[in-house]
């Protein structure tokens, strides 16, 4: 069975959890398992069930979405529009 990745020490969480935008935790923690986010919240409030966790202190890190900058240049002839899509 593979362990739960726990990454807490995060000083503030920037998530898209709300419909009209960013939205931030501070003191945040997040926990992984099979490659995805299975709980994200204030670290203060981290599940019981997760004393056996690979653990990641992230030293007071700021932890954002991985956003996609979607753009072009004027160097490159023609249409990228599939690219975007």
């Amino acid at each position: 069975m593979m362990k739960r990745k726990l990454l807490k020490g995060i000083n503030r969480l920037i998530t898209l959890s709300k419909p009209d935008g960013l939205d931030a935790i501070d003191d945040a923690a997040i926990i992984i398992e099979g490659g995805k986010f299975s709980w994200i919240g204030r670290e203060k409030d981290i599940p019981k069930s997760t004393d056996d966790n690979e653990v990641f202190n992230l030293k007071d890190a700021l932890v954002t979405p991985g956003l996609i900058d979607c753009h072009t240049h004027l160097v490159h002839a023609g249409s990228r529009q599939n690219e975007y899509n």
